[in-house]
């Protein structure tokens, strides 16, 4: 399954003011650098957690199929009379935009409204679709909590402050020496 951002939120959750005042600066010389990281540690959140925050538009790309040589069986929950099902691993889905099927051949086709049927209230978010010989399913989603719990806010909050504190440390010395040239 690949997930792909189609749109950033508009405003994050963490305004510059609170970031500065979570992280004790009391200067504007770091102000772009706070506003930079701000994102950066929404979206490591999202990563890690599946969940959202702030409304986003996004694609996913899920296998149907899986092949082992010669075989090849269903990738996702399970077929049923005709179906397949689709796990959705992403939280809190709004509404799904469009699906888009791609045939073993290469050729696409927009699934008209009837032909799937989603259910967004479960973890993960279910998308049934009335095909079953497809190779691959291309989803366009909204998704995102539009105000975010605090213990969410937190979180980011933490992840901001490591970001802020190891901005010039650790991923400096992790980067490999390959071209020859000594610094």
């Amino acid at each position: 399954m690949q997930i792909k951002l189609l749109t950033s939120p508009s405003d994050e959750c963490i305004s510059l003011d609170w970031a500065k005042e979570y992280l004790r600066v009391d200067h504007d010389a770091e102000d772009r650098v706070i506003s930079d990281l701000i994102p950066a540690a929404r979206e490591i959140i999202q990563s890690q957690l599946g969940y959202y925050v702030g409304l986003q538009k996004v694609q996913v790309t899920v296998p149907l199929i899986k092949r082992k040589g010669r075989k090849i069986t269903p990738r996702t929950v399970g077929h049923m009379r005709g179906r397949t099902c689709i796990r959705l691993p992403l939280s809190p889905i709004i509404s799904v935009e469009k699906v888009k099927v791609i045939s073993f051949e290469g050729k696409e086709e927009i699934v008209p409204d009837g032909k799937y049927h989603p259910n967004l209230n479960t973890y993960p978010a279910l998308i049934i679709l009335d095909y079953e010989d497809k190779d691959t399913a291309v989803i366009n989603l909204t998704v995102g909590a539009e105000e975010p719990s605090k213990a969410i806010k937190n979180k980011i909050l933490s992840t901001l402050a490591d970001l802020y504190e190891n901005r010039l440390g650790p991923l400096v010395h992790k980067i490999p020496l390959t071209s020859g040239i000594c610094p």
